[in-house]
């Protein structure tokens, strides 16, 4: 399973946001500017974590985007499944129409079983989880 830059990004600019603690609004700006990406883009990206209640929008003078819920309550699945993408590892599972083979593959419950492990992974980690591991060693054999 290769993870899209749409979720990286999503990942990153929802983490951003709670590690603001997750009330105070974060403008795009802000976000675009400490992530280095681009704010057209984590715009597209901000909508989806929208839609699903994952952040909220404030507009005005001091707005920007806080939490939706608490960091607890968000899981990594929550965010990928936000920004449009899925953890399958093949695209019948989830939409079966697509293989004309469906019905009688020999494979196919292999490839279900694989995608629902991919996501109790992803569904056990929260954004609170991300938030208490400590930084990484950027230098890990020294400065």
């Amino acid at each position: 399973m290769k993870v899209s830059t749409r979720f990286r990004y999503g990942l990153r600019a929802i983490l951003e946001i709670a590690a603001n603690g997750g009330d105070e609004a974060v403008s795009i700006a802000r976000i675009a500017e400490a992530q280095g990406v681009s704010a057209k883009y984590l715009e597209h990206i901000l909508k989806g974590l929208l839609r699903a209640g994952l952040v909220q929008s404030h507009l005005g003078a001091h707005g920007g985007y806080n939490l939706g819920r608490p960091a607890e309550a968000i899981t990594l699945l929550d965010v990928m499944e936000a920004v449009g993408d899925h953890a399958d590892v093949v695209e019948c599972v989830s939409h079966p129409e697509t293989c004309d083979r469906h019905r009688d593959c020999p494979t196919r419950e292999v490839w279900c079983g694989v995608s629902e492990q991919i996501r109790a992974i992803w569904r056990g980690f929260t954004l609170a989880d991300l938030q208490r591991r400590p930084a990484p060693d950027l230098h890990p054999f020294g400065s």
